[in-house]
């Protein structure tokens, strides 16, 4: 009797087990729910950008740089433990004298699988581009320093610190003044998690 009441507590205990790992994700085990990445309290990311790529101020790069600061929004539900929201602050440094930007806002990190990671960011940002009056040739014109930045990225962990990761940028008045030209830019980078 005792041997078949510890079968069924380890049986029981197993099939808990299973079926908490199941509901800390939506499909099973397909998103996990414990990778560094999603936990750790700061990361430093570099990176090299075609500025505008087919756009008005194309034939040059950008150099990017980003600080990833921890958890902003931490859920309770175990149900979203494959995704984080954190903040970030960055920018993008143009090498031929071509529009540069700095940014600030919330970044979404979601958890594939335990190397493939997706991003997106919406943020408050700064430029330096042309924002009235006649716009020098092949600038583009900007609307107002005062802008919007939108981010997506697909990354790959390396290790459990070192990552890399496939970017697309966008600086955007969203309208809001007389000319909204945007910037786009597309390159990759290099993320390393203290």
């Amino acid at each position: 009797m005792k041997t078949t009441l510890l079968v069924l507590a380890i049986a029981c205990a197993s099939v808990t087990g299973c079926l908490a790992d199941e509901i800390n994700s939506p499909f099973g085990q397909l998103l996990p729910t414990n990778t560094y990445r999603l936990t750790s309290p700061f990361e430093a990311r570099l990176g090299v950008y075609e500025h505008e790529l087919g756009g008005v101020e194309g034939g040059s790069a950008d150099i990017s740089g980003d600080v990833i600061f921890g958890n902003v929004a931490v859920s309770t539900d175990h149900w979203w433990d494959f995704v984080t929201m954190r903040g970030h602050l960055g920018g993008t440094y143009n090498t031929n004298n071509m529009t540069d930007g700095i940014y600030a806002g919330p970044i979404w990190t979601i958890a594939l699988t335990k190397q493939v990671f997706i991003e997106g960011s919406l943020d408050g940002a700064w430029n330096d581009g042309v924002t009235n009056g006649v716009k020098p040739p092949g600038r583009a014109g900007m609307g107002c320093h005062y802008s919007f930045h939108e981010s997506a990225s697909i990354g790959y962990n390396i290790t459990e610190h070192w990552s890399v990761m496939a970017t697309v940028e966008h600086y955007s008045n969203l309208s809001l003044c007389d000319a909204n030209h945007g910037i786009t830019n597309v390159g990759a980078r290099v993320g390393y998690t203290f």
